[in-house]
């Protein structure tokens, strides 16, 4: 089956599922019925996504309607995304803009939803899935916290520098800005394992806007002795609260420069403090904790991988290379992975992956390299969590004492820092 725009699809005798079409007047229908679940002010946005982001027509959006009210009851969207995982690109998607009206919760109608949204991500080559929803609720579907997302810090605004710094100057970016932008972006990316591929189109689309908010942000160049040497973006955290910042790498003085001018942007006066989502292990999130600021609370990227076998060959020649620089160049040998419910074979030979298989299995004890129960087993294959991490939380989560260091070699723990154009 090939879904196309304009498709539907019968729930039942009661419901309809829809694959909305370009369209502008069912566009419309689709945006009053977010509007009347989230709040007023993402029309505004949603309108902005639908006739301006550079990726429109590959957004799919998913609608079910009651077929005796003739309304949309539940939607969500398939936003497409591009992240970088080392030298490869990966083709993903973001599940985005959920919700089903309040008297049609219960239902199983995002269930019925996310079934679609999966046969497109595969029909698509979409890896896997990642939202940024509310808790919990998304693991009935599969999901896990598997990247870091969002890293809060209290900045009190008494215990900022007041040193003056005339070389440096912040203003702010302009299109004749964005190679600059790009040249620094990919340098400080490249030690992360997991991050948003750069495009000039989308990175303007999200981030060279005049106001800021939870979804769009402002950009500035930071120039030292009349030379640009870094640029920081500027939006609002998604609870409206404090302010979102991702920066190229800075010095200690371009951090001091921006939080002052964070605290003359800041025009609060009533609040003594500025509440901040930064990339943690940063200068500048280090800077904030050394000044006496501290960090109060941190939440993640959920992820779904619907098919690891197709994950593990999209990544082949990666896992490759790491055998390769490994003490295991020459490995001959059958990896087994498993989530309790599949077990995923790595057939290698001279340390060339030869061939892959997928056994439906409830495997017997430290049958298999590695076992961790379900989703959480992403956490070690995103590099997310080691096995002894995971281990402390899950003791279920096993592995072969002969089995760890080359699982270590193939799945090593590493910071991702992966962002979106939406």
């Amino acid at each position: 089956m090939v879904i196309s725009k304009g498709d539907t699809f019968q729930i039942n005798d009661r419901f309809l599922l829809h694959i909305a079409t370009d369209h502008e007047k069912e566009f419309e229908e689709i945006l009053e019925f977010n509007v009347s679940i989230h709040e007023e002010t993402i029309r505004e946005y949603l309108n902005h996504i639908f006739f301006r982001h550079p990726r429109r027509k590959d957004i799919y959006w998913l609608y079910i309607k009651d077929l005796k009210s003739e309304k949309i009851v539940s939607s969500i969207a398939l936003l497409p995304l591009e992240w970088r995982m080392g030298p490869l690109s990966i083709s993903i998607c973001e599940m985005g803009f959920v919700g089903t009206a309040e008297s049609y919760r219960r239902r199983g109608l995002v269930r019925e939803l996310n079934a679609i949204y999966e046969q497109i991500m595969q029909e698509k080559g979409y890896i896997f899935s990642v939202l940024r929803g509310i808790p919990y609720f998304y693991r009935k579907l599969g999901y896990e916290f598997s990247f870091p997302l969002d890293n809060r810090f209290i900045l009190p605004k008494s215990i900022i520098p007041s040193q003056t710094l005339k070389s440096i100057i912040i203003h702010n970016a302009t299109l004749q800005d964005l190679e600059f932008i790009e040249e620094k972006y990919e340098n400080y990316h490249q030690n992360l394992l997991f991050w948003n591929a750069f495009w000039k189109e989308s990175f303007t689309f999200k981030h060279f806007n005049s106001n800021i908010s939870d979804l769009m942000a402002s950009t500035y160049i930071i120039e030292e002795e009349g030379k640009d040497m870094a640029y920081f973006t500027l939006g609002m955290t998604y609870d409206k609260t404090g302010y979102k910042i991702r920066s190229s790498s800075l010095t200690e003085d371009q951090c001091i420069k921006l939080l002052q001018f964070l605290k003359d942007f800041h025009d609060d006066t009533s609040k003594n403090e500025i509440d901040l989502d930064l990339q943690n292990d940063s200068i500048l999130s280090n800077l904030i904790l050394q000044l006496g600021g501290y960090q109060y609370q941190d939440y993640g990227w959920q992820v779904k991988i619907p098919s690891i076998e197709r994950y593990l060959r999209i990544i082949k020649n990666l896992l490759e290379e790491r055998i390769r620089n490994s003490d295991y160049r020459n490995l001959s040998q059958t990896i087994s992975i498993s989530n309790y419910q599949e077990t995923f074979k790595l057939h290698f030979e001279e340390g060339k992956i030869i061939g892959f298989q997928t056994v439906k299995e409830y495997p017997a004890e430290l049958s298999c390299g590695v076992q961790i129960p379900g989703p959480m087993l992403y956490k070690l294959l995103l590099g997310d969590k080691n096995f002894e991490e995971i281990k402390y939380i899950l003791k279920d989560a096993m592995i072969k004492h002969s089995s760890k260091p080359l699982i270590s070699v193939l799945f090593p723990k590493k910071t991702s820092f992966p962002e979106t154009y939406y």
